[in-house]
């Protein structure tokens, strides 16, 4: 599956539109419309705007699969527990 179709796929599980999507990147409708003609991806830029629309990681656009977050200060990785 492609960024794009994990985008798509992503919209339809929710109520939200493409339409308030690329509004939210601050792209052109035809843009994204184009990339789904072409069957081309967004640029690698706009990815955390859309994971975070989406409210996915950027590493589940890409690969389909969470990642689990890894701290090497694990100071860190207390306060991320308590979030």
């Amino acid at each position: 599956m492609s960024i794009l179709e994990r985008i798509l796929e992503e919209l339809s599980k929710t109520e939200k539109k493409e339409a308030d999507l690329c509004k939210y990147v601050g792209i052109n409708q035809n843009n994204f419309t184009n990339w789904k003609r072409r069957g081309t991806e967004p640029p690698a830029t706009l990815l955390p705007l859309f994971a975070e629309f989406l409210n996915v990681s950027v590493d589940y656009l890409i690969t389909g699969e969470e990642k689990e977050q890894y701290y090497l200060d694990p100071e860190a990785a207390a306060l991320a527990q308590e979030i």
